[in-house]
């Protein structure tokens, strides 16, 4: 599974804007429904989503409408970087098995 902090120090801007537009957010992506993806939801996503977004130097001086967008395309990267890890842990589980 993939780090999504990267080591960056948490934006206490960053921070207080996701938090005004969590709700907002949370609505935008209809969390209840259940979508995994090896074994992770798009309510994990969601949260990965934010965690990477709380050290990301480019989420820094956006505006609320900016931020929601960049949300977005951060969501669809997490989401699909989730998609490929899955799809490599099924392959290297593929290569790993024993044949009679």
């Amino acid at each position: 599974m993939r780090e999504r902090r990267r080591g960056e120090k948490v934006n206490p801007k960053v921070e207080r804007q996701i938090g005004r537009l969590y709700r907002l957010l949370r609505q935008e992506y209809n969390l209840n429904k259940c979508n995994c993806i090896g074994g992770r939801s798009d309510e994990d996503i969601f949260d990965d989503t934010v965690m990477f977004l709380l050290g990301d130097r480019e989420a820094e001086n956006l505006t609320d409408v900016e931020m929601v967008a960049h949300f977005k395309r951060r969501f669809k990267m997490v989401k699909f970087q989730t998609y490929k890890d899955y799809a490599m842990r099924r392959e290297v589980s593929r290569d790993n098995e024993v044949t009679d």
